[in-house]
């Protein structure tokens, strides 16, 4: 099953999803002329990005939910999350997921209007995600998952997971029995944060 979306040779391409998927993205994206617009949020005029899976169907259980900060540019230009280039390194790690244990996923974010980076989200990050919860919320009802990786610091503040402790403290550890905070890929600058990532993945392997 790792020809939907694991395939990175996909990646520089528009992707198609199942009929019942296509419709829902539709309707979320027909929401946020609702939902955001009466939030007066700065975003609404940017590219809405709403996931990317391999289930074929929706309310399909997942096996894993991956929830960034917000889409990119390429993310806004191609229609599905983390297909960036920071996106393709965490491509990389669940393709071995998909791979080796046939996984059934999910990735969304936590904000999702697309900006060149995440500077440019006007206010504080966790007033900006509290207006996108509704939607996500919808996302992540309509494909129940086990686990939920929190990619980033960011994503993880807006989770609460920050308040004792740095991510790099609590990356690819198991909260709550279904969170699981990790470093961002954009991260990985230097020996130390490349161990705390790969060291991250053999921990998910593990609740996998």
């Amino acid at each position: 099953n790792i020809e939907r979306g694991e395939n990175l040779e996909e990646i520089g391409n528009k992707k198609t999803f199942p009929e019942d998927i296509q419709n829902f993205i539709n309707e979320m994206k027909q929401k946020k002329q609702t939902i955001c617009k009466n939030k007066n949020c700065s975003l609404f005029d940017k590219t809405m990005v709403i996931l990317d899976t391999n289930v074929e169907k929706l309310n399909e259980p997942v096996d894993i939910t991956f929830i960034g900060l917000n889409p990119g540019t390429t993310e806004a230009e191609l229609g599905y999350p983390f297909c960036g280039v920071s996106g393709k390194k965490l491509r990389e790690k669940l393709n071995e997921l998909v791979y080796l244990y046939n996984i059934k996923y999910l990735i969304t974010n936590s904000i999702l209007c697309s900006t060149s980076n995440a500077k440019e989200i006007p206010e504080d990050i966790p007033t900006v995600a509290n207006r996108c919860s509704e939607l996500v919320k919808e996302i992540c009802t309509k494909f129940p998952s086990k686990l939920y990786v929190l990619v980033g610091s960011d994503v993880c503040e807006s989770y609460g997971l920050l308040k004792d402790s740095k991510i790099t403290k609590i990356s690819g550890q198991l909260i709550n029995n279904n969170l699981i905070p990790i470093i961002h890929p954009s991260s990985l600058r230097n020996d130390r944060m490349r161990k705390i990532w790969e060291e991250s993945w053999k921990k998910i392997h593990k609740y996998i």
